[in-house]
Order: C-alpha cells, then sequence, then structure tokens
C-alpha cells in the first residue's frame, strides 16, 4: 500500500517580489559595468584628433575616468555615462562629453594675453559617440545577463 500526504502549497509573493528584484539588479548592474568597460576602453590615449564618426582621443585621459554606472533601485534601471559637469558651451547648452557623443558647436569666453580683452571662441564638433557604441554592444549581452537571472 503507498500513502501519500497531502500539503498545502503557496507563493510566498514578498519573497518572489524580493528574488525578481535581485535577479534584475545583478542583471541590470553587470550590464553597466559592460558598457562603462566597453565605453573606456574605445577611447584611447593618443595625441591629435580623432576620426569623425570615431570615439574621441584622450590627450590627459580624463574623460576615461569620468564614466560611470549606477543601478537606481526605485526604477530598477542603470544610468551610465559620464560625471554631469558644470561647464557648458555658451551656444549649445552642451557640456564637452555631450558636445562629443552629439556633436555641435563649443563656445567660451576668453581674456586675449596681448591686451586682455574678453572673446568669444567658437570651434564646431563633429560627432565622436563613444557611448551610443558601448550601449549597442551591451544591449547584445543584456538578454545573456537577464538569463536565469531568478531562481539561482
Amino acid at each position: 500500500m503507498v500513502k501519500f500526504k497531502v500539503t498545502k502549497y503557496f507563493f510566498d509573493r514578498s519573497e518572489l517580489l524580493k528574488a525578481k528584484s535581485r535577479g534584475i539588479r545583478k542583471a541590470l548592474s553587470h550590464f553597466g559595468g559592460y558598457v562603462r568597460k566597453v565605453a573606456r576602453n574605445s577611447i584611447k590615449k593618443r595625441k591629435g584628433v580623432s576620426a569623425a564618426g570615431g570615439p574621441p582621443h584622450s590627450h590627459a585621459g580624463h574623460l576615461k575616468g569620468l564614466i560611470f554606472y549606477s543601478y537606481d533601485r526605485l526604477r530598477e534601471n542603470v544610468v551610465i555615462g559620464p560625471q554631469r559637469l558644470r561647464s557648458k558651451s555658451e551656444v549649445s547648452g552642451k557640456t564637452m562629453p555631450e558636445l562629443l557623443e552629439e556633436g555641435g558647436t563649443w563656445a567660451r569666453k576668453v581674456k586675449r594675453k596681448k591686451d586682455g580683452k574678453k572673446v568669444t571662441i567658437k570651434r564646431h564638433l563633429r560627432k565622436r559617440p563613444f557611448m551610443s557604441p558601448a550601449n549597442l554592444a551591451g544591449q547584445k549581452k543584456l538578454p545573456d545577463y537577464l538569463k536565469d537571472s531568478i531562481g539561482k
């Protein structure tokens, strides 16, 4: 004779939501780290101007160090990109990382050395994207990060 014991099974909703949040946080944090790494590695420290359409060259090495990522628990998303800078162009209102990514006109006022007069210097910058290509590379890997993110 075979005996069976019947028990009640139920889902613990709070535990499932915690597992989902942990899985999403882990997957998106891996994604953010990967995109940051690809963006940083695309910027080479070289003299001269990079080709338009390609990633920018870093002459002093500062741009690489300004790229960060952060997971937002409330919105369950990840923010990746260069640190916000205060110095904006007077013409376009964009910071230098934004101008490198999207292109545009940079303008600022400087004092001339010979007479001390303030003059405006304007320069047009062509697109030199470094974050969008890194994001596209990361999007290809995102399904791998999300796969089995709940239940491990």
